[in-house]
């Protein structure tokens, strides 16, 4: 064992065996010292607050509070602070003090002969505002005032009264002579102020004057009331509509001992004055604060009563109440503090040095509640009226540092403090005498019914016997029954439970460990604390957060998840069905009214005005909870619920793109993002703030966050509106925001351009369609071209064909007369064959003649039939009237086979009668028509006669001819119609054929 370690037993065991610990050790402790104090929140510079040297605050219409420092300005949203300094727009960093005006805006009066204001996130001086550019100032403005009608006046001590209008016109007025004192608003809210006169040497004789303006001069009016006293501060003056407070001093060499009140329809009160004075504020019609260098105190101006006083030797500035009726006082040096709430009550231990000292452990037994701190030393709680105390009972010295625990016995409190246990009652505390025992480190201590004592120490567990006898308790030697770690221990109904580093083991009253449930033996991690009561076991862990065990499973696991603060308990404290939970982030009450609904009914920390985060003890009586802390302790006198308080949220600041642009008829380009930027305003809540939001037009449901800002990106087109609000932690939701935007349309998903592109597209499709038109068109005229010339080389081919045919059947009919012996008819043929034969080259290399060449070529050609066949037959050439017959036009060669064909198929096997010809020339619905008609044998006798090779031949000029006619209809539109229709008689004898021809009607150019 080291040196040190065996000097501290070897004393320990000296001290214990020779003195008695209680009176011997009371000679050496430090003088100790206890104060009350309420629940604070300080803030500093540590914080985020601008400077700790604060000379004023004020609330803004938005909710946020605003306060004056010596190096800038900050603005607080009860979680945040936002600074302004000479770089954001101020004239000096140091700002004597604020207003908010009707409009909203923050005017600050610096240290300085500027004046400002923030108004929608800018901050407005001589700079940037015209008519702050046209004041001047000579000193500084020390007070400003606003009228029903929205004139601002400002004070200028000594100096100057300077007023703007509402209309932004700036009034002065200067008298050297004259000592303005404060300015407030008086009866009908008119603007009032005090003024003296330095010609005055006797008497300081100060007076009230109503302000106006009048044709750009500023007009004071006496007021009847008269007031003399000597001031050294402007704040000693105070005017309100109902209330006038001055200093009592009526002369330069008296001391102000008193502050007079005037009261409206009341008279005349008075209030004590500190030499430290600071100022004077009315909260309300009753209530006041005066503030001094050595705290804050309330008074009720009615009764002249003094009700409580506040951050005691803190030099309090100023003071406010907010609108959620919680009280902030701005310090010098210090911050500001905001009183969490006047129902908890913060109690410090403090050594010579004055330090403050942790309470370890907190009990009561009857009416009495004692509590133990760090350094060894036992207090009794009393209170008398609203104040608390501690009151110190005895003092124990520890070696190794403050870990007491108590245990309620009968009517007695048993504790242990490291070295000695003892007892406190409501009348007296004493030593239990005790046998040696081996452990220095106690953790935890518990007695069963049957007065055994179980104790679990830094390396193991024993047992005693504890008994009481003419009042006085004793304990029987120790026995250890585990070698081992431990850190907590709890005598349950048959089964007693030991906690150690690695879970919690099971031992009986006598000390033999039992066999573990199953469902405590999966417990493998460290074991903070026991608490077993009615059946239940609820263990603290190091790091899983709290477990209830029902002596068959494990009924609920509570860790951050369910609301916890965190998963490392600290100690635990069972009051009826409330079960109150100590962590290193304050203290939680676990509801548990059915096993089934386990569950985190609230959290307090030092947000709600605890001394400390980290607990040590708790203990509840008289609806009271006592609360052991590092710091102190702290006593909550009320545990009702506070459902107070209010959740303001203010139209958030929109920004499209990065840039910040107004909430009202927000539209976004397609690509443009959008940014929501809010901000939840609860002091009492201090920032723990949840926002619930939706954007209808994408989604109905409500979402909900933490977070001070919404993003969104690539949203379609159409109408949006964001949804907000914001819920403190209370559950207080704040007034529903709305903010409706529009997102345009793409260029794509515009009308007009899927207009325009569809015309593109149809513009495309039919150039394309054109453009492929025109090359098949290409193609198919080079086509028709092609065809065309060799239908014309095909109809010049059959025409070339036609000419040997026709000039055959001629040589046939020279041949007849010549074999005939008649020299003359067969020159005369001859004669009239040569100038047919000349017509006929001439017409066949034509692509179409005149009907009255046509005309002249057939007579020629029926006359030279005639002649051949001697007169056998007539023939008749008929034109309608309305034929041009020189500028119609014909193909040559077409009507000449059919007219032959009637000769030499009908007319010429003619046995009766003379035949007849009759060609007739017409005009049928814009066609041609032409009718070549006989009286021939008809067709059906003619085929009979078809082994004639003469026919044979003659018949081959209509095959040439209808092919002739279905090459010219190829490329045309108007088709050339061919029809031959057999004649009879009405006995159904074949009485000639009749064909007929229509053609399209084609001019000569």
């Amino acid at each position: 064992m080291p040196i040190i370690d065996c000097i501290s037993v070897y004393f320990i065991h000296f001290l214990k065996n020779k003195f008695n610990y209680i009176f011997f050790l009371s000679f050496f402790i430090f003088k100790l010292g206890a104060s009350q104090d309420y629940a604070y929140k300080n803030y500093t510079t540590k914080d985020g607050l601008a400077g700790n040297h604060v000379y004023h605050s004020v609330q803004d219409k938005e909710g946020y509070l605003w306060f004056a420092t010596e190096t800038g300005v900050s603005r607080f949203d009860g979680k945040n602070f936002v600074n302004f300094t000479v770089e954001q727009g101020l004239p000096s960093n140091e700002i004597l003090k604020m207003f908010v005006d009707s409009k909203g805006r923050v005017w600050m009066m610096p240290f300085a002969n500027q004046i400002c204001y923030y108004y929608n996130g800018k901050i407005y001086n001589s700079k940037n505002d015209s008519t702050l550019k046209r004041i001047h100032i000579k000193d500084y403005i020390c007070n400003m005032v606003e009228d029903f009608s929205g004139n601002l006046f400002f004070l200028e001590p000594k100096e100057n009264l300077l007023v703007i209008s509402k209309a932004n016109k700036i009034y002065n007025y200067l008298d050297k002579n004259l000592v303005f004192y404060n300015l407030g608003l008086g009866q009908h809210l008119s603007p009032q102020v005090f003024i003296s006169n330095n010609l005055v040497k006797k008497e300081n004789k100060t007076e009230l004057f109503d302000i106006s303006f009048k044709n750009n001069n500023v007009i004071l009016s006496k007021v009847k009331n008269q007031f003399s006293f000597w001031g050294d501060k402007i704040s000693e003056i105070f005017i309100g509509p109902n209330i006038i407070v001055t200093p009592n001093r009526k002369s330069l060499s008296q001391s102000a001992i008193k502050l007079e009140f005037y009261i409206k329809n009341i008279g005349q009160r008075s209030l004590p004055r500190k030499k430290d004075f600071n100022n004077f504020v009315l909260i309300n019609d009753s209530i006041c604060y005066v503030n001094s260098k050595s705290g804050s105190i309330s008074h009720n101006i009615y009764s002249s009563k003094r009700l409580k006083t506040y951050l005691i030797n803190e030099d309090v500035s100023f003071c406010i109440k907010d609108i959620e009726n919680n009280l902030w006082f701005t310090t010098i040096n210090h911050g500001i503090f905001k009183l969490c709430y006047n129902d908890i009550i913060n109690l410090y231990s403090k050594n010579n040095s004055k330090k403050n000292l942790g309470i370890s452990s907190v009990a009561g037994v009857g009416n009495c509640v004692f509590a133990g701190n760090s350094q060894g030393d036992f207090f009794k709680i009393n209170r008398r009226e609203d104040s608390w105390f501690l009151k110190k009972v005895i003092s124990i010295n520890n070696v190794k540092g403050g870990k007491q625990k108590f245990r309620k016995k009968q009517d007695d409190l048993i504790f242990h403090d490291q070295l000695e246990f003892g007892t406190f009652n409501q009348n007296e505390n004493y030593k239990i005498k005790s046998p040696n025992y081996p452990f220095l480190s106690l953790k935890d201590f518990d007695i069963d019914k049957y007065g055994n004592l179980f104790i679990a120490y830094h390396s193991g567990a024993c047992k005693a016997k504890i008994l009481k006898t003419k009042n006085k308790y004793q304990i029987s030697e120790y026995v250890t029954f585990f070698n081992d770690r431990t850190t907590s221990i709890a005598v349950g109904d048959s089964i007693n439970f030991l906690g150690t580093i690695t879970g919690i083991k099971c031992f009986n009253p006598y000390g033999t460990f039992l066999k573990t449930p199953i469902a405590l033996s999966n417990l493998k991690y460290s074991i903070s604390c026991l608490n077993y009561h009615d059946g239940l076991l609820w263990i603290g862990t190091s790091q899983n957060g709290l477990i209830c065990f029902d002596g068959k499973g494990i009924v609920k696991n509570i860790t951050v998840k369910d609301g916890l603060p965190e998963n490392s308990i600290r100690c635990l404290y069972l009051d009826n069905k409330k079960l109150w939970v100590g962590t290193n982030k304050g203290i939680t009450e676990i509801a548990f009214e059915k096993l089934n609904n386990i569950r985190v009914a609230r959290n307090f920390n030092n947000d709600e005005g605890l001394i400390s985060n980290v607990v040590n003890d708790i203990y509840t009586a008289n609806d009271s909870i006592y609360v052991a802390t590092e710091e102190g302790l702290s006593i909550i006198t009320d545990l009702q619920p506070k459902q107070t308080g209010v959740c303001i949220l203010n139209t958030p600041i929109v920004r499209v793109a990065s840039k910040i642009v107004s909430a009202q008829n927000v539209s976004l380009n397609p690509s443009d993002d959008i940014q929501f930027e809010y901000t939840g305003i609860s002091f009492r809540s201090e920032g723990d703030i949840s926002y619930k939001y939706r954007l209808l037009g994408i989604d109905s449901l409500w979402k909900i966050t933490n977070q001070r800002f919404i993003y969104y990106s690539f949203l379609p087109n159409g109408n949006y509106n964001l949804q907000l609000l914001a819920v403190n932690k209370f559950g207080i939701k704040s007034k529903l925001i709305n903010v409706p935007f529009r997102v345009n349309k793409r260029l794509y998903e515009e009308n007009y351009f899927r207009i325009i592109i569809c015309l593109i597209i149809i513009s495309l499709i039919s150039l394309l369609f054109k453009k492929r038109n025109q090359v098949n068109q290409k193609k198919y005229l080079q086509k028709l071209q092609n065809a065309q010339k060799i239908m014309s080389l095909e109809q010049e081919a059959l025409k070339a064909q036609m000419n040997p045919h026709f000039i055959f059947n001629c040589l046939n009919a020279i041949q007849y007369f010549i074999i005939e012996k008649d020299v003359i008819s067969a020159n005369k043929f001859i004669s009239s064959f040569a100038g047919l034969i000349r017509q006929a080259l001439d017409n066949s290399g034509r692509k179409s003649i005149s009907i009255e060449e046509e005309i002249t070529f057939l007579k020629s050609f029926i006359e030279i039939e005639q002649n051949r066949f001697e007169d056998r037959f007539l023939y008749q050439i008929n034109v309608s009237d309305d034929i041009e017959t020189d500028l119609l036009q014909i193909p040559p060669m077409l009507v000449q086979p059919f007219v032959e064909n009637a000769i030499n198929h009908g007319l010429l096997h003619k046995k009766n009668g003379i035949g007849k010809l009759e060609i007739y020339f017409s005009l049928s619905e814009e066609m041609l028509k032409i009718i070549i008609s006989d009286n021939g044998i008809g067709r059906t006798a003619s085929r009979s006669l078809s082994n004639h090779v003469e026919l044979l031949h003659v018949s081959k000029g209509i095959a040439l001819t209808e092919m002739r006619i279905s090459r010219l209809n190829f490329s045309e539109t108007n088709k050339i119609k061919l029809a031959i229709e057999d004649q009879y008689d009405n006995n159904g004898n074949p009485i000639g054929t009749k064909v007929e021809i229509l053609i399209p009607l084609i001019f000569d150019n």
